[in-house]
């Protein structure tokens, strides 16, 4: 049943959300994006076209969210020439939106603190209620549920104090998803039900049925996968009535692929036939309003049903019409993207040839009228000429003087030009050698290969910071009878994750060496205490933004005893490929200043038994065809696959299957992954 519920739990957070986005409503986005585009250019008032701005960066925000930033700045760039604070704010909120949808946490997390910061003065308590709104959403994606909790509460209490229903509504479903990620499902139900019962007062048939799809999540991760489809259905119901053709077809392939997983565990034929009947609704409708992403996300999803269920030749059938419409929506955008050129081309032409036309006609009249009066004219056309050779004389004269000195000054600016080039690579050359440095003074408070086999013979490390130096770093240390290893990833990454794992490697050799504490929730919980006091030594808030999340065991060879505490990350023991897994406190280190103790858990084990700590870089790195994170449960299955190999082997098969996870994409973050065999 846990398997179960992780492999639900994956469906949820990815499946049951990635289809809502299709073809048509992107073709519209354009269209209105580009509308504004060109009333931007046009616009003559500087407060109309922050406005204009504004509204442009609302539209590209989802489908465009690089382009939507670069509109954010130019934002920003006007509201601060015109002074005008609200505009500011705006401009830093929606900076804040854009680095929120491209994963730039840290961007999100200070450019909303700013608009914050602007609006804590105004008097608009809507704007406000926005700005706590969106930090409860950042602190939600940098884990911090505790301060996303917080800043939702915020926001939720302005709205009520404002009678905003719909501001309540949204405000509900957010709490909902941050009691969900604490793992509290009994109040995650309630928030969500809040949230649809508002919706429902107010009409929302769009909304209604995003709180029921969110209320079936919650039953997956309550483990009640009945339950949660019982939900799905009903949120079906609604996009039936509403003739919501592009959600039913969507949530037609959602539901499908969520009885593929049942399927996958209950080893049911059943369940296999009502994925391929709900994948076929979805193929249908999608097909007939012309939906190719839904359409070609069918075929898949129905040649990978009936391959399960053991029918290949349907499933190949099925695979060569998705492979067939993939090469054809790509040579569509490469065919339209060459069409754009060539008219560009053609209406580039047209309008030099015009230009031309133009010229020869005016230029046969100037020859018309100059026969007429030439006569008339001759002598006086003479003096001109006359004069104007002496003009030019002069004039040449005091051109090629100003000429000599606009030279000079272009030799000189491009001189400066060189010289500061010489130094910006000279600065970057030495940031570049500092950071090298660091990482190898980073190196020397690690255990070295030696040591930890010295300790482990039969292990491994899996080390692979995403720049050059590292948040995360790994500890070993050993008393008369326990040796200890921990797992621990800093807030942040490259040279402020660096800086801050120099901090907790420094605090927790004090605590387990000098203070000589050696229960692992003793150590966390003092390790907890040093941490706050020093990064709120200065400024109470700053230990709000960074912290460490840490995994430390003790192990007892005697005894035979793991004596474990975390906080958030988690051991997995495996024992004839069964794996066991043992949970953290979901709390951060650094993160409260108040005396919370950390849960220590004594876990027996026999010999032959593999135990596994790690950081959360494997499962958040972005990859596949979907561009979604690894998560949780296929890394569980990786460990249990990888698990009866040598350990060394099970290294490079980790190594191997992250590679082929990424692709040609940019490593998301640290990753450190202890492998021990006891």
């Amino acid at each position: 049943m846990e398997r179960l519920y992780t492999i639900f739990l994956k469906s949820a957070f990815c499946s049951l959300t990635f289809l809502f986005i299709v073809s048509s409503a992107r073709a519209q986005n354009t269209a209105v994006a580009d509308s504004l585009s060109n009333l931007i250019s046009k616009a003559a008032d500087d407060t109309n076209k922050l406005n204009l701005y504004n509204d442009l960066f609302f539209e590209l925000r989802n489908n465009n969210p690089s382009h939507a930033v670069e509109i954010a700045e130019q934002h920003l760039k006007l509201a601060q020439t015109l002074q005008s604070q609200k505009g500011i704010a705006n401009g830093y909120n929606n900076l804040g939106l854009g680095n929120f949808n491209l994963g730039n946490y840290d961007k999100a997390l200070d450019y909303n603190l700013r608009a914050l910061k602007i609006r804590e003065t105004a008097s608009n308590l809507i704007d406000l209620a926005t700005s706590y709104n969106n930090l409860g959403l950042v602190y939600n994606r940098l884990k911090q549920y505790t301060l996303a909790l917080q800043y939702h509460l915020k926001s939720l209490q302005i709205r009520t104090s404002l009678k905003d229903k719909k501001g309540i509504s949204n405000s509900y479903n957010n709490i909902g998803l941050v009691y969900l990620a604490l793992g509290d499902t009994t109040k995650a139900l309630e928030s969500h039900f809040k949230s649809f019962e508002l919706k429902k007062e107010l009409k929302d048939k769009k909304g209604m049925s995003q709180s029921l799809n969110n209320i079936g999540t919650v039953y997956i991760a309550k483990n009640q996968p009945d339950k949660a489809l019982e939900y799905l259905f009903q949120s079906m119901s609604i996009k039936q009535e509403i003739n919501d053709k592009n959600g039913m077809a969507a949530s037609y392939n959602n539901i499908g692929d969520v009885y593929v997983k049942k399927a996958e565990f209950r080893h049911n034929n059943a369940d296999y036939d009502n994925a391929i009947r709900f994948y076929t609704k979805s193929l249908d409708i999608g097909s007939a309003i012309k939906l190719k992403e839904i359409v070609k996300t069918n075929y898949e999803g129905l040649s990978q049903a009936y391959h399960k269920k053991g029918d290949d030749a349907k499933a190949y059938e099925f695979y060569q019409k998705f492979i067939a419409l993939k090469d054809s929506m790509l040579n569509e955008d490469i065919a339209k993207n060459e069409a754009e050129m060539q008219t560009k081309y053609d209406t580039d032409k047209k309008q030099k040839e015009i230009e031309l036309l133009n010229k020869d006609v005016l230029l046969q009249a100037t020859k018309q009228k100059t026969t007429r009066n030439f006569i008339v004219s001759g002598i006086i056309l003479a003096l001109v000429i006359i004069g104007f050779l002496v003009n030019r004389f002069y004039v040449n004269r005091k051109a090629n003087t100003i000429l000599t000195q606009k030279n000079k000054l272009i030799d000189q600016s491009r001189t400066e030009l060189r010289s500061q080039n010489d130094i910006i690579e000279r600065k970057n050359k030495d940031i570049t050698d500092s950071i090298d440095y660091a990482k190898d003074i980073q190196n020397l408070i690690l255990p070295s290969d030696k040591e930890m086999l010295s300790y482990f013979p039969d292990s491994f490390i899996c080390y692979l910071p995403k720049s050059i130096v590292s948040g995360d770093f790994y500890w070993l240390h050993q008393t008369e009878n326990k040796t200890f290893i921990a797992a621990i990833d800093c807030t942040g990454h490259g040279v402020p994750g660096a800086m801050m794992s120099f901090l907790g490697h420094s605090i927790i050799e004090n605590v387990v060496k000098n203070k000589k504490i050696t229960q692992p929730a003793l150590v966390l919980k003092e390790l907890n205490n040093e941490v706050f006091a020093t990064l709120s030594y200065k400024n109470e808030n700053i230990s709000s933004k960074y912290g460490m999340d840490i995994s430390l065991a003790a192990i007892d060879t005697q005894a035979m005893q793991i004596h474990f505490a975390a906080a958030h990350n988690a051991l997995y023991l495996l024992r004839d490929g069964n794996l066991h897994e043992y949970k953290g406190d979901r709390i951060s280190i650094g993160a409260f200043a108040e005396e919370k103790g950390f849960t220590q858990q004594i876990i027996p084990y026999q010999k032959g038994d593999t135990i596994y700590l790690f950081t959360d870089g494997f499962p958040d790195q972005i990859g596949g065809t979907e561009r979604r994170k690894f998560y949780y449960n296929p890394f569980k299955e990786l460990i249990q696959k990888v698990s009866f190999q040598p350990m060394q082997q099970q290294n490079q098969m980790l190594k191997n299957a992250l590679v082929d996870w990424r692709g040609k994409r940019d490593q998301t973050d640290d990753i450190l992954i202890i492998g021990i065999k006891l």
